[in-house]
C-alpha cells in the first residue's frame, strides 16, 4: 500500500472533520457581549442580588472546559462538545438576560397598563373571566402550570436533542434566536413597562418589592424573577422552541404540543394581557427573519436557494 493510500485510509471523513471554534464564534461573541454590557451596567447602577453570581457560573464554566477538552483531544466527536458549549451559553443567557431586564426597569419610563388594558378590551379579551375559567378546571389548571414552568427546562432538553438529532448548526441558530428575541423584548419593555392585569400596587408581593427597589435604585438584594409584561417573552420562546425543532420528526410533535399549552398558560400564570402575547408573536416573527438573514450573510447561501440549515 502506498503512502498516499495510507493517508487516505487514515484521513478523517469530511462529515467528522474537526469542528472549529470559529464556527461557533458568533454565538460566543453575542453572549460575551451581553455579559459585558450587563456587568458594566450593573456596576454603574449598583444593583445587588440575593444569590451570589459565582456559584451560578460554576456549571457553565465546567461545561465550557468540557467542550474545549473535546474540541482539542477528541476532535472526531461533534455532538458532545456542541451540547456542552450551548448548555453553557444558554445558562449565561438566562442569568445575564434577567439582569438586563432588571437594569432596563431602572430607567423608570411611565407604566402603560391602562393602554394595554384598553387594547385587550378592544379585542374583547377579559383577563379575569379567562383566569376564572381556568380555575374552574383543576386538571387544566395543573397542566398549564407545568407547561408554563417548562420555559426553565425546555432549552436544556432541546440542546442535546438538537445536537444528536438536528441538522448541524441548529443549536447555534437556536441560541441566536433566543438572544435576539430577548434583546428586542427588553428594548420594547424598557419604553412600554407594565405590571400586568393582576398586579396590585402596595400589596407587598415579591414583584412589588422588586419593582419598588428597581425604581428607587436601592441596594436591597434582589431575587431573579420575570418582570417583563409587554411583550411576553414566554410567547417569544414558545414559538422559537417549536421553530428550533422544525423538520425533526421525533421531537417536533412533542414541542409543538407542549408550547401550545405554554401559550394557553401565559395569561394566567404569567400575569399577561392578551396584547402581550400578540407583541411576543410579532417579536418572534421578527427574530426568525433576523436569524435567517444572519445565516445568509454569514454563510453566503441565500435562504430561498439553499437548505434551511447549511450542512456544515
Amino acid at each position: 500500500m502506498t503512502l498516499a493510500s495510507n493517508e487516505a485510509a487514515t484521513a478523517i471523513p469530511a462529515r467528522w472533520s474537526r469542528p472549529k471554534i470559529g464556527r461557533d464564534r458568533h454565538a460566543i461573541i453575542l453572549v460575551a457581549a451581553m455579559v459585558v454590557v450587563a456587568s458594566a451596567w450593573n456596576a454603574s447602577v449598583g444593583l445587588s442580588w440575593s444569590m451570589p453570581l459565582a456559584p451560578k457560573l460554576a456549571i457553565p464554566a465546567a461545561c465550557l472546559l468540557y467542550a474545549l477538552y473535546y474540541r482539542i483531544f477528541r476532535p472526531r466527536e461533534f455532538h458532545i462538545p456542541d451540547f456542552m458549549l450551548y448548555a453553557a451559553l444558554w445558562i449565561l443567557l438566562a442569568l445575564f438576560g434577567a439582569k438586563m431586564t432588571y437594569l432596563a426597569a431602572t430607567l423608570n419610563f411611565p407604566e402603560q397598563d391602562r393602554l394595554l388594558q384598553s387594547i385587550d378590551s378592544a379585542l374583547g379579551f377579559q383577563w379575569l373571566a379567562w383566569d376564572a375559567w381556568i380555575a374552574r378546571h383543576p386538571w387544566l389548571h395543573e397542566s398549564l402550570q407545568v407547561a408554563y414552568g417548562s420555559i426553565g427546562w425546555q432549552p436544556f432538553l432541546s440542546i442535546p436533542l438538537l445536537s444528536f438529532l438536528g441538522p448541524r448548526r441548529r443549536n447555534a441558530e437556536f441560541l441566536a434566536a433566543g438572544l435576539i428575541g430577548l434583546v428586542i423584548t427588553t428594548i420594547i419593555a424598557t419604553f412600554i413597562p407594565a405590571t400586568g392585569p393582576s398586579f396590585v400596587p402596595g400589596a407587598h408581593s415579591e414583584l412589588d418589592k422588586v419593582l419598588t427597589a428597581l425604581h428607587s435604585r436601592s441596594h436591597v438584594p434582589l431575587p431573579y424573577m420575570g418582570i417583563v409584561t409587554f411583550p411576553s417573552y414566554h410567547t417569544v420562546l414558545a414559538i422559537l422552541f417549536v421553530y428550533a425543532h422544525r423538520g425533526i420528526r421525533w421531537t417536533f410533535p412533542f414541542f409543538a404540543l407542549l408550547n401550545f399549552f405554554m401559550l394557553l398558560s401565559t395569561p394566567t400564570f404569567g400575569n399577561h394581557y392578551l396584547v402581550d402575547m400578540l407583541g411576543g408573536t410579532a417579536v418572534a416573527v421578527v427574530t426568525i427573519a433576523l436569524v435567517r438573514w444572519q445565516r445568509e450573510v454569514l454563510t453566503g447561501v441565500p435562504v430561498k436557494a439553499g437548505p434551511l440549515v447549511p450542512p456544515y
